[in-house]
């Protein structure tokens, strides 16, 4: 059913939307890298609930669209706390190349992702490759793991509850600096297109 897969594709991309201002405060405010393997490890747990739901017959479209928003909301936190870590684990003067390493490996993931999915859903079916996926994020965790980054605040500090304000600051920032809306919109729409197909 198209209306089953549009829903499901919506849950998928909701949470970019309703969770973007608290997941920019955690990533202020929290370890990052425990953060990122938090994300990973929530969304490694999520994938196997469909297995799991397929071997006991309890699949359904609506707990498709629970996994594909859970699985949604781990990575609105994790891609802000993932782009945030950088300046910790490279010195100033790398910032530009690892910058551009990221960008070079998410168009070339764009590129093979789909490519190794249909040579995976082929060799393994649909269900098992989530169970594969699954994987995947346990191998992200592993290497989130691995990272040494340099301590970036005083973890001893008592930071102040996060209020409404906070939140609605990243918001005021755009509205302040009109030039950042345009090309908020531009991402947004791109996102859309790219994730639209998948």
């Amino acid at each position: 059913s198209k209306t089953i897969m549009g829903l499901v594709a919506m849950a998928g991309y909701l949470p970019s939307i309703f969770f973007a201002l608290l997941a920019g405060v955690a990533v202020d405010r929290m370890d990052r890298r425990r953060l990122m393997m938090l994300a990973d490890v929530v969304r490694m747990l999520l994938l196997l609930v469909i297995p799991l739901a397929a071997a006991f017959d309890l699949l359904s479209p609506a707990l498709l669209a629970a996994v594909a928003f859970g699985v949604a909301v781990s990575a609105a936190f994790f891609n802000p706390a993932r782009d945030a870590i950088i300046p910790a684990l490279v010195p100033r003067e790398g910032l530009v190349r690892a910058n551009s390493l990221i960008q070079t490996s998410w168009q070339f993931t764009m590129l093979i992702g789909p490519l190794a999915a249909g040579a995976l859903l082929h060799h393994l079916g649909n269900v098992p490759l989530f169970t594969a996926d699954s994987g995947a994020y346990l191998l992200s965790f592993v290497f989130v793991l691995l990272l040494k980054p340099r301590r970036e605040r005083d973890e001893d500090t008592e930071k102040p509850p996060v209020s409404w304000r906070e939140l609605l600051g990243g918001a005021d920032f755009v509205v302040k600096h009109k030039v950042l809306l345009p090309l908020l919109l531009i991402t947004a729409l791109n996102n859309l297109f790219l994730m639209g197909p998948a």
